[in-house]
Parts: C-alpha cells; sequence; structure tokens
C-alpha cells in the first residue's frame, strides 16, 4: 500500500489594529509542526517531499468594550508566495548552482512552478471554525485550492504577501498588506558542497 504525503496548513493571521504589516503564521501537520523551532531548521518551513499545501488567512481584533464585533468582513484581494533559491553548489573550480526556482511543482507531475506563483483570490471562501480567544473576534477565510511539493531537496526564501480589504461595521473599507518570509527545505535541507 501507498503511502499518502501529508498535507500541511499555512495558517496566516493579522489584527485589523496592527501597526506593522508581519503575519503571524503557523505551519502545522498533523503528524507533526511545520515549524521547527530546535535543530538545524530552526525557524524555517520544513515540507516533505510530495506534500500538499493549502491555505488559510484569518484577521482578527479585540470585541469593543460593549462585546460587538471590530469589523464586519474582509476579503483577500491579492495573495502571492515567492520563492528564492539558495546555492545548492559553490566554491572554488566548481559551477555556482541554485536549487529550482521554486520548492513547488504543477499538480499534474509537470516541471517546477515559477519562482512566484498567485493564489487566486477569488478561491479564498469563508471558513467556519478556527480556534478563537475570549474577547477576541476572527474571521478566516480559506484558499479552496493546494498547492504541490516536489520530490527535489533544497532550499529556498518563502515571502507570502496578502493585500486585504476590511470592511467596518460603519461599511467603511480600508485596504492592508501584510507578509512574511522564513527560510523553507524540502527535505534534508543539505548545504551545498
Amino acid at each position: 500500500m501507498t503511502e499518502k504525503p501529508p498535507i500541511m496548513l499555512l495558517t496566516a493571521d493579522f489584527d485589523i489594529n496592527q501597526v506593522g504589516a508581519d503575519l503571524e503564521w503557523h505551519f502545522s501537520r498533523k503528524d507533526h509542526d511545520g515549524n521547527p523551532i530546535e535543530g538545524k531548521d530552526a525557524g524555517s518551513i520544513y515540507f516533505t517531499k510530495g506534500e500538499t499545501l493549502y491555505v488559510h488567512v484569518g484577521g482578527g481584533g479585540r470585541l469593543r468594550p460593549d462585546g460587538t464585533a471590530p469589523f464586519a468582513s474582509f476579503r483577500v484581494l491579492d495573495c502571492v508566495i515567492v520563492s528564492r533559491p539558495q546555492l545548492s553548489q559553490y566554491g572554488t573550480g566548481l559551477e555556482t548552482k541554485f536549487y529550482p526556482p521554486s520548492p513547488f511543482v504543477a499538480k499534474d507531475g509537470g516541471g517546477d512552478k515559477n519562482a512566484t506563483i498567485r493564489l487566486a483570490a477569488d478561491r479564498f471562501a469563508p471558513w467556519i471554525g478556527g480556534p478563537t480567544k475570549k474577547g477576541y473576534f476572527r474571521r478566516v477565510q480559506a484558499w479552496d485550492d493546494y498547492l504541490q511539493v516536489g520530490d527535489g531537496l533544497g532550499r529556498w526564501e518563502i515571502s507570502f504577501v496578502i493585500t486585504v480589504e476590511i470592511t467596518g461595521t460603519d461599511g467603511r473599507i480600508t485596504e492592508r498588506v501584510f507578509g512574511f518570509d522564513p527560510e523553507g527545505t524540502v527535505g534534508s535541507g543539505l548545504n551545498p558542497p
């Protein structure tokens, strides 16, 4: 029996009142955490060959003193994942080489994806569920598609950038841009020779 590849969920959260533009991000899978906090891959994203990656975007804010929500809704206007390949080989007498443009591949088993992958904004839809804290209001949008991790080993810098439209309870609309950019690894993450 062939073992199914693992499934990873990227959850990226913003607070509508935050001053900065950094997303709070977390990669998780059922078998273990996708964000190692120890060892050589600490602080990076650790992908597994053949893995499928799903994306949820959450927006939240503290409830007002009267208990009402701080905003009515939000929607994703634009979402991009950019991967910058690291060196795979360098040194005296060696040809300088880089990993492929992206750790992701076409779902039909075809070649590597480009370094820039646009997640179709119209494929984000309200998601039921998601953890909330007491006194905190949160809405989640789930992308109804997925990305496929390829079979190649490597290291990439991964950037995730979204533009969201936030609708206030008064109907006022605000647009914000948020992002994060850790390093990603597939497989052993071998250091270049």
